[in-house]
């Protein structure tokens, strides 16, 4: 492995650093061509924000971040998650609002972000070095020449596989699906990316104090958005600490090692505080969680859902298999060809979080999830973009480049596609719309499950209490969203006589979650309405709204007033 943090595509360049000046830039990114990248994510990054229904976990941030702001940690502390993503989205609506369209936003911008930072991590981590050890001055001609030319093409490599690797990401419809979803992943992308390219400048500036503590800065930051940045920022670690005793073994010098041991001391200092609250977390995650644990199978669909069209996507197990070890070979051949130092980190950052996460569901720590891999995914990207970056013929890179940009535009189109006809189906907002519609001021809306009163909640323009309905048989369990309901919002079966007013509105769904859901409203209610409303939330399922109106003792109950289906 060589010491340099950068390579030149194959070439030399693994020198240290002196008093001569970077090589001018010959082959600088052409202005337009980063606009059409920049405008390609952005485009697809924005499709239908505002018209598909939240599903969970969406209506689960939203409601998150509608308490105070003195609230919003301790709900976040009795979930699953910390609390950095939450704090900021409630900042941003602060100023946007809370529609579906300014929290998805929100994500959306952090999609852009983890384009423009990986490019900018790839280009300054693959460019050539920005001086080299004071040269003897007898130096021959041609040995200064060949070194100028070396730069050169190492700086043409730099700029070629950041192009690439910017190009893939804004396509990348992994990618693209959770920048479009008011959840913390493309926040945790964004930051990933941004600390890597902070921690290659440092290295490039080892006794920069002001560096060293902006990577600091993100590395903390990362962890606090998503626990899997946890797994991110150890690669960091693991990859500065082996980096600066492989220089000192193989040198005698690694100036940046103190600096090493201040950073990490840095980010568990910032993150010590919240440590006793992820410690209770992983508990009331061993305990129960809804994750299954983890086996071959799940491993490969996992690696194939990353670069496929959909998180739900499935395939064959000879296709599943097939990917698993192409992704395999992609690290191996990013570490055995013409490796540098940032090669293996590289590698490290793709791979480290899925290892760690399969020793934890072998360990009952079951948290093992597609979603869960997105900061991974960006690695798997760059480690494709160096390696066809660094292809001497150029007609085989051109054709490589053309086919990989091919395939992910491809993807994304199906990708699209899907997003259409999510779009089509009327959900839960046409569902809350029709509701808001018919529903008087103060009248009662029982929601069959927390998961789903989240997304009512959320979408609810009208007036009046939004209620779960709290089943006899089984208990909720943190994961179906009890840190952001109290006491007061269920309802059991006991409390349904005595419902007050003449009227109440229930929410059931009908083939979601393996069954059907209904609010068992005794007598004396009699059902009125029944409005049914085609919705997906992992598989196509009915929300199905129902009016019940209070019938005076001793008097039949009638046939509903009415029953219709949307979207069919």
């Amino acid at each position: 492995m060589s010491t340099s943090t950068r390579n030149e595509g194959g070439r030399a360049g693994d020198g240290a650093r002196g008093p001569t000046a970077r090589p001018r830039r010959r082959h600088a990114i052409p202005f337009v061509t980063a606009m059409a990248v920049a405008a390609v994510a952005l485009v697809v990054r924005t499709q239908h924000l505002g018209k598909i229904s939240y599903w969970f976990d969406e209506s689960f941030t939203w409601r998150t971040i509608s308490f105070p702001w003195s609230e919003v940690v301790e709900r976040v502390a009795r979930d699953n998650q910390p609390p950095l993503y939450y704090l900021l989205l409630k900042a941003w609506a602060g100023i946007w609002g809370d529609s579906p369209l300014a929290l998805r936003g929100f994500s959306a911008v952090a999609g852009l972000l983890t384009v423009g930072f990986t490019y900018l991590f790839v280009r300054e981590a693959y460019q050539p070095p920005t001086d080299v050890e004071q040269a003897d001055h007898e130096q021959a001609d041609h040995e200064q020449a060949d070194r100028e030319q070396a730069n050169r093409e190492q700086a043409a490599f730099a700029g070629r596989a950041a192009l690439l690797a910017a190009t893939l990401l804004a396509l990348s419809a992994f990618q693209v699906q959770w920048a479009l979803q008011a959840r913390m992943y493309s926040l945790l992308a964004a930051l990933a990316a941004m600390s890597s390219w902070l921690m290659v400048r440092a290295l490039a500036r080892p006794g920069s104090l002001a560096r060293w503590a902006a990577f600091t800065l993100a590395a903390a930051a990362v962890g606090y958005t998503h626990y899997y940045g946890l797994f991110a920022v150890a690669a960091q670690f693991v990859f500065l600490f082996a980096l600066a005793g492989w220089r000192r073994l193989a040198a005698n010098r690694a100036p940046e090692f103190r600096y090493v041991i201040a950073a990490a001391a840095g980010v568990w200092l910032m993150w010590a505080p919240w440590a006793p609250v992820f410690l209770r977390q992983l508990r009331q995650v061993h305990a129960g969680f809804w994750i299954r644990p983890v086996d071959w199978r799940i491993l490969a669909t996992t690696m194939y859902q990353m670069f496929s069209f959909s998180q739900y996507d499935g395939a064959s197990d000879g296709v599943l298999l097939g990917v698993l070890e192409l992704c395999v070979l992609l690290l191996a051949a990013l570490v055995a060809w013409r490796a540098s130092a940032i090669d293996w980190y590289v590698a490290l950052a793709a791979v480290l979080p899925i290892v760690a996460s399969v020793a934890a569901s072998w360990l009952g720590v079951r948290v093992f999830d597609t979603h869960y891999f997105v900061a991974a995914q960006l690695f798997f990207v760059v480690a494709a973009a160096a390696l066809v970056g660094r292809l001497r013929a150029a007609a085989i890179r051109r054709l490589m480049i053309a086919g990989l940009v091919a395939g992910s535009a491809a993807l994304c189109v199906m990708h699209w596609r899907m997003r259409d006809h999510l779009a089509e189906r009327p959900g839960a907002l046409g569902a809350v719309a029709w509701l808001d519609g018919a529903r008087k001021p103060g009248e009662p809306v029982i929601v069959c499950s927390p998961m789903i009163a989240t997304t009512i909640a959320a979408h609810a323009a009208s007036p009046g209490p939004i209620y779960v309905f709290r089943w006899p048989q089984f208990g909720y369990r943190h994961f179906h969203g009890t840190a952001v309901f109290d006491e007061s919002d269920y309802v059991a079966a006991a409390d349904l006589p005595g419902l007050a007013g003449d009227w109440v509105w229930a929410v059931d769904t009908d083939g979601w979650d393996n069954g059907s859901f209904t609010v068992p409203m005794p007598a004396p209610w009699a059902l009125r309405v029944e409005e049914r409303f085609k919705e997906i939330y992992g598989n196509e399922y009915d929300l199905v709204v129902r009016l019940y109106q209070r019938e005076p003792a001793g008097k039949g109950v009638d046939s509903p007033r009415r029953h219709r289906e949307h979207g069919e």
